[in-house]
């Protein structure tokens, strides 16, 4: 994945544990330039795919004799990935994440601003690469010079001991994952007695009360952390210190939340309303989905700043 951000390739990663139906379908959406698998993949996933395939052993051992001080071609207009929604509320629609975008998210640290991942960070690993939060997980860190655990092949949120022993073994620090893998690790232990305690960042679901409260317990810090999909995975944290006090924080440098009606209209503050979020780290829309892209990122006063786009979440 990182050699594809590099040459400005679009990545669409895959879960293996989707089913071969649903992951056809993706494939016949994207029809993309190259379908990269392992030994892993299921049969019914490559039988019949007339497109380019790739086994990513036989790429990777041509990919040493390439040369490493290439520069990267890719730009900021160029999308960097593509992820597809879990289709909850209809058919997954991909949400294409530019390299600016990526690039802003990675920059925000630097500034104070943004997930707290900085040089000799250790993060744990525990999102799929099909989901959005693989980029805080592993590139993010990457890119700014932190390290990242990661857990043996096969390991799945089903399995939390094998998630404690890799903090235990590689120093963790950084756990960014969703409050069911968070309620999970609790259960099995997490900063329990003499276990390592870490930072945790909450995201992709909303932060209950009772596992606010155990967390802080047990961690140095919790981050109750908001960013849909299609806002390149966070746009705001909030350092929780009350458990009955979960807000979604102050939005990140660039970008901002906006209270609108059904038509986009800005309402007051302190009154119910819809969210639209404006910035640098909207997404550029949705693939061959032009209608809906239209809908809910759509082109207006709230694109600020000026060449940033806006989600409108309605």
């Amino acid at each position: 994945m990182l050699g594809a951000f590099l040459s400005g390739r679009a990545v669409v990663p895959l879960e293996p544990l989707h089913p071969v139906n649903r992951l056809r379908a993706t494939l016949e959406d994207l029809l993309p330039a190259l379908l990269i698998v392992d030994y892993t993949a299921a049969r019914e996933l490559t039988l019949g795919y007339e497109g380019e395939k790739g086994l990513l052993d036989e790429l990777a051992a041509e990919a040493m004799l390439l040369d490493p001080q290439e520069e990267s071609t890719a730009v900021a207009d160029d999308v960097a990935y593509v992820v597809f929604t879990s289709g909850s509320t209809g058919v997954p629609k991909g949400a294409m994440v530019q390299h600016g975008q990526l690039a802003e998210l990675i920059d925000l640290p630097a500034r104070g601003d943004g997930p707290p991942i900085h040089e000799g960070t250790t993060t744990l690993s525990v999102a799929s690469l099909a989901h959005d939060m693989m980029v805080t997980d592993i590139f993010v860190p990457l890119a700014l010079g932190a390290s990242v655990s990661l857990p043996p092949m096969g390991t799945s949120q089903k399995e939390p001991i094998e998630l404690l022993d890799c903090i235990e073994r590689d120093s963790v620090d950084l756990i960014i994952a969703t409050p069911s893998l968070l309620y999970m690790l609790v259960l099995a232990g997490l900063g329990a007695e003499e276990r390592r305690q870490v930072r945790v960042v909450t995201a992709g679901e909303a932060l209950p009360r009772d596992l606010a409260s155990r967390l802080l317990e047990r961690c140095v810090s919790v981050h109750h952390g908001y960013g849909p999909t299609e806002t390149t995975v966070l746009t705001s944290l909030h350092e929780v210190s009350d458990p009955d006090r979960l807000p979604l924080g102050r939005p990140f440098a660039g970008t901002t939340y906006y209270p609108v009606d059904m038509d986009l209209r800005i309402l007051p503050f302190n009154t119910r309303a819809e969210l639209a979020i404006g910035g640098v780290q909207v997404c550029a829309g949705y693939h061959e989905r032009p209608r809906l892209t239209a809908e809910e990122v759509p082109t207006g006063p709230l694109q600020q700043p000026p060449g940033s786009t806006c989600l409108s979440l309605r």
